[in-house]
């Protein structure tokens, strides 16, 4: 499997309340954080704008933080690693985008 990246740009996006709750209308959960890792799960065929809201809203302030996110929870780890190089091979060629706080910026990982 071949794994590309797009990189999106993101000039602002409000930032909600850290929590398992991202927001109350918010169609993804939190799932795990530990340090800068934060772990969500969105619904399947979501769009790259919910991604950007979730990540951001995972991430609140925190930085460093990256939130890694998924559509299918059986590929979600059970807890969040302290840092992102211990994610397995398999939880990152099955993650669907990364937020990285830092630079406001979301990572697509498309599969080929």
């Amino acid at each position: 499997m071949k794994l590309t990246t797009r990189i999106l740009p993101v000039a602002a996006l409000a930032i909600c309340a850290t929590g398992a709750a991202l927001a109350q209308d918010s169609q993804c959960e939190e799932r795990g954080t530990n340090g800068m890792v934060t772990l969500v799960l969105c619904p399947q065929g979501s769009p790259v704008e919910v991604f950007q809201a979730a990540g951001s809203a995972a991430c609140g302030e925190r930085m460093p933080c990256g939130a890694w996110i998924w559509t299918d929870a059986a590929d979600v780890p059970e807890t969040a690693p302290d840092s992102h190089d211990k994610l397995t091979q398999s939880q990152v060629q099955s993650a669907k985008a990364i937020w990285i706080n830092e630079k406001k910026q979301l990572i697509v990982l498309e599969k080929k």
